[in-house]
């Protein structure tokens, strides 16, 4: 608000660059659909709003007004999801965010890693298993693939999650070994659609089995 209307498109992306480089999760509000509080459809400007905070490197778009009190609600929310659909199609989509850089941490490195293989080896989704959530969200810095939650989140976890660039939270069983884990969290891919018979896959977990902040496995699957 204290800023003229100038700087702002320059501060939202270093805003937006900042917390990719911290890993701070990035919501971009900025009144994007606002023409849809009385108007079916959105304007010219507003969808190339929404497309280029994709391409910035948000993590998710918001609509207020235009839900809350709006004449067209669900067609502003289908309006907004073609925008995003149609922006991760394009090439800028898919150049490397900024990498949350943890140096000494093995989950920090274990996600960079997977992030690095699931790019070369076009692996379909890059499966977590993660208790607190960190290591989706370091897998979300550097990942191109999708990346799908392997815990099983709290309501309020899972609608957390779901807000994040990429993330499916879905819940899974860690089974009693290594084996039994990776064949559940596969399993449970196929089963909700992420991922077809033949697909690469990469998976991330801790082992033991079940610790928080144990993060140390990386493992290469097909389906």
């Amino acid at each position: 608000m204290e800023l003229k209307l100038g700087d702002l498109p320059a501060v939202q992306k270093d805003v937006i660059d900042r917390a990719n480089r911290a890993g701070v999760p990035v919501i971009t509000a900025t009144e994007m659909l606002e023409s849809m509080v009385t108007s079916n459809r959105p304007t010219r400007a507003e969808t190339s709003d929404v497309a280029n905070a994709i391409w910035d490197g948000t993590d998710a778009v918001m609509l207020s007004q235009e839900t809350s009190v709006g004449a067209h609600p669900v067609e502003a929310v289908r309006a907004m999801a073609r925008i995003c659909q149609s922006a991760e199609r394009h090439p800028d989509y898919q150049r490397a965010r900024q990498l949350w850089r943890e140096p000494g941490q093995v989950g920090s490195a274990i996600a960079h890693a997977a992030a690095t293989a699931a790019d070369e080896l076009g692996a379909r989704v890059i499966i977590a298993f993660t208790e607190s959530g960190t290591t989706a969200l370091r897998l979300q810095q550097g990942a191109a693939a999708r990346s799908g939650g392997g815990r099983k989140p709290t309501p309020r976890g899972a609608a957390q999650d779901s807000a994040l660039l990429g993330r499916d939270p879905a819940p899974g069983e860690p089974g009693k070994d290594t084996d039994q884990m990776v064949a559940n969290a596969t399993e449970a891919a196929r089963e909700s659609g992420l991922v077809r018979t033949g697909d690469t896959v990469v998976v991330v977990a801790g082992v033991p089995v079940g610790l928080a902040g144990q993060t140390n496995l990386l493992k290469v699957e097909t389906v």
